[in-house]
């Protein structure tokens, strides 16, 4: 059976990652063709250059995580950590459930002007999230 010229690439391609056993360079070259492929941004003939640019684009990265290992990982004060999560639990249990929506979205950084719903100004939740925070000082 004939296939048309990308999908007998891309069966050949597949055959030759089936054929690897183990995540490398290669495995990752093949399979930035297969996407392209199915992209439909390949013809067969670029093929052999996506696979070895996306090659040699994993072996750098790699190169990059051996050599800058220790910035992978995060580090975590992990007592005080637990100590913010506890006192975050003991604010959340002071707070009415919306002002504790309020306060949270405020925290991750949405803006007031996002948050002003439900006849609601800008203003106004400002004005809110001023008073929380001097009940929550009070209560400190």
């Amino acid at each position: 059976m004939l296939l048309s010229p990308p999908w007998d690439a891309y069966v050949r391609l597949q055959t030759s990652l089936d054929d690897i056993t183990e995540v490398n360079n290669r495995s990752w070259g093949i399979e930035a063709g297969l996407d392209a492929i199915l992209a439909g941004a390949a013809a067969p003939s670029n093929l052999p250059t996506i696979v070895a640019t996306a090659e040699r684009r994993e072996r750098h990265r790699a190169r990059l995580r051996r050599t800058f290992s220790k910035a992978l990982w995060p580090v975590v004060d992990q007592p005080a950590a637990i100590e913010a999560r506890v006192e975050l639990g003991q604010i959340q249990r002071l707070l009415p459930s919306a002002d504790w929506q309020l306060m949270s979205s405020v925290a991750s950084g949405m803006d007031y002007r996002s948050l002003a719903k439900n006849g609601a100004t800008p203003g106004s939740l400002r004005i809110r999230v001023m008073r929380i925070h001097k009940i929550l000082s009070l209560a400190a």
